[in-house]
């Protein structure tokens, strides 16, 4: 039987027709119907619960208005493409999706956005950090915190790895850290699974949730991540990694200790590494 979806259907406010494509197939995928517009209307059906604005739209901060006015408990993304990415963006909708954006990715995180949006609703708080494109941990801890929650509960593995820039004396927040934080996103980004989280830390660290991955496989991606950054950006980064085993029963708060300590572990040893937290060791 094919499983019923969370959102039967959805509108879609885009200028672009290639644009509007890509993300209708998108979504039918998901059995979600989707009505594409051009133009602004002031009524959307309550069958529509999500509604979608498209990178192009030009109207797209008075149709989120007309749409917040008129179904409050509609769920409101605004779509990003490359180019506005990094565009200081405010004008109500209640999180921000950067394209492309695949199939898989769309169906492990719609839920959790839903979910969200229906139990505290967040207008004006950004899902995406301006500068690297990962999720905000502001607005994404609440996921981290159920996807330990569940792999506490079922017996799964889950790691966590943070990442920081080596020899970095430029204050963050400053143009030239920006531009090496964005940088090095584009080597984080490269070498991840579509099941992987990337969540912007603090303005200088990143950390990436591994959910299904033992630390075998959480030092496997962060030895990548360091590869690449060495090979494309001509940059080193520390990585600290650490791990749920199967069955351990530990707080975030100290599964983020774990990591943290890897990572300054690893920058202590010289930069341009990987260290990673044992879990075998605490007795």
């Amino acid at each position: 039987m094919k499983k019923k979806s969370l959102i039967p259907s959805a509108v879609l406010f885009e200028d672009d027709a290639r644009t509007s494509a890509g993300i209708i197939k998108s979504l039918n995928v998901l059995g979600i119907a989707v009505r594409a517009l051009r133009d602004v209307i002031e009524f959307v059906p309550a069958s529509e619960g999500l509604v979608l604005i498209g990178p192009h739209f030009k109207q797209a901060k008075r149709q989120i208005a007309l749409v917040r006015a008129a179904r409050p408990e509609a769920l409101i993304l605004k779509l990003l493409s490359k180019s506005n990415l990094a565009t200081k963006v405010t004008q109500g909708e209640d999180a921000q999706v950067p394209l492309p954006i695949s199939t898989a990715d769309l169906r492990l995180r719609l839920p959790e956005l839903i979910e969200l949006h229906r139990n505290r609703r967040m207008p004006g708080i950004d899902l995406i950090d301006r500068v690297t494109g990962f999720y905000s941990f502001g607005f994404f801890k609440e996921l981290l915190f159920v996807e330990l929650k569940r792999a506490r509960r079922f017996g799964l593995h889950l790691s966590l790895v943070m990442i920081d820039l080596d020899d970095s004396k430029d204050a963050p927040g400053s143009a030239r850290h920006r531009d090496l934080m964005a940088e090095m996103s584009r080597s984080v980004r490269s070498s991840l699974r579509e099941t992987d989280y990337p969540v912007q830390f603090n303005p200088s660290r990143a950390l990436v949730l591994m959910p299904h991955t033992d630390l075998p496989g959480a030092v496997t991606v962060a030895t990548r991540i360091c590869e690449r950054a060495g090979r494309a950006d001509k940059m080193t980064l520390s990585v600290g990694a650490s791990a749920l085993r199967a069955g351990e029963q530990v707080s975030f708060a100290e599964l983020v200790r774990r990591t943290q300590s890897s990572l300054e572990r690893a920058q202590s040893a010289g930069g341009n590494r990987v260290e990673f937290f044992d879990a075998a060791e605490v007795k």
